[in-house]
């Protein structure tokens, strides 16, 4: 009789086994689910929001350049790549340019080019657009110390919110040269013709230099150029999401 028992009970156990693992199990996959699906709901600061992109130089004017090197490509290549990883995040970018042109100056052979007109040109479209923040996109040169590396971002001090923007892209641009070897800057407040031309808040990235043989071939790669473009995004997320803007 207890054989009989134990025989008929075997069934009953691995059924409640059964159903202990699919509780235990489900429940997890549940809280994975949730999770999963908490972290795709969680605001990232990019949605909807809209920037300018201006990639440095372009069409005669080719900005900071060598034999093998033209600062202007870098620059549309980098800019192009983090309208790219915003548009991925949900916003709106628009670029100065998207091709080899002067902004304002018709033809790449420099006819008739005018460099205050491109300047001037960058920021109408800035000013027509009215982004929540622009990046200018250029490359760096220090003939006098090739040794000199990493990123530097430039801004207006006297425009509200800008040294926060321009210390947050500089801190996760800090975080790629650090890795890559290259080095760490503090943010300059200076008073170029872009920034100090329009009320929007935004910044004057230089990515790199062209005059360090090893920053420059990195700068080439678009490994490296990814990285760029993706800290830059990753830095405006962090800025959107203050709340004292």
């Amino acid at each position: 009789m207890r054989k009989t028992v134990l025989l008929f009970a075997r069934p009953k156990a691995i059924l409640v086994l059964a159903v202990v693992t699919l509780m235990i199990f489900g429940g997890a996959a549940f809280g994975l689910v949730a999770v999963t699906q908490d972290a795709l709901e969680t605001p990232n600061g990019l949605k909807s929001r809209k920037f300018v992109v201006d990639p440095g130089h372009g069409g005669i004017d080719g900005g900071t350049n060598s034999q093998d090197f033209l600062e202007k490509e870098v620059n549309l290549e980098v800019a192009k790549k983090l309208q790219s990883e915003l548009m991925e995040r949900g916003a709106k970018v628009v670029l100065t340019r998207e091709e080899d042109l002067s902004p304002g100056n018709t033809g790449p052979d420099g006819k008739g080019y005018n460099y205050r007109r491109s300047l001037a040109t960058r920021v109408d479209i800035i000013e027509k657009n009215k982004p929540d923040v622009f990046l200018s996109i250029h490359v760096n040169a220090s003939n006098r110390r090739p040794a000199t590396s990493g990123a530097i971002v430039y801004y207006n001090k006297a425009v509200p919110n800008a040294g926060l923007l321009a210390e947050t892209v500089q801190k996760y641009l800090n975080m790629v040269t650090k890795k890559n070897g290259f080095k760490e800057h503090k943010t300059q407040a200076t008073n170029f013709y872009i920034l100090r031309n329009t009320a929007r808040p935004g910044a004057v990235v230089e990515i790199g230099f062209m005059t360090n043989p090893q920053e420059k071939a990195m700068l080439k790669q678009e490994t490296y150029q990814w990285e760029l473009a993706r800290a830059m995004a990753d830095a405006l997320a962090e800025y959107m999401s203050n709340e004292n803007l």
